[in-house]
């Protein structure tokens, strides 16, 4: 399993209802293995928030040891022009985070 750990607060837990949960990652370890990782935060190191979700991607191709499918030309195929670099450079990043 790949993990974000960053934190998405819902509205109860904003409003002060409830507290953000504890523990999560740390539950699934017991039970599967887990790639956990700051997938926002290196998307946003690497100048785009909005790539956390190649970043994941990435990390699940490591993970799961999917290196005989060219996923960068898919990956350059599939988005803008404009984010092509971004994109591939957090697809990177997040396979290495996940070695």
């Amino acid at each position: 399993m790949v993990v974000n750990t960053a934190q998405l607060p819902s509205l109860p837990v904003l409003s002060g209802d409830c507290p953000y949960p504890q523990g999560i990652v740390e539950e699934l370890k017991k039970h599967v293995p887990v790639r956990d990782l700051d997938a926002t935060q290196i998307a946003t190191d690497l100048g785009n928030p909005r790539s956390a979700n190649i970043v994941l991607l990435g990390a699940l191709i490591e993970a799961l040891g999917l290196h005989d499918i060219d996923w960068k030309s898919i990956i350059a195929k599939t988005v803008k022009p404009a984010f092509v670099d971004i994109n591939l450079k957090a697809f990177d990043t997040g396979m290495e985070a996940a070695r």
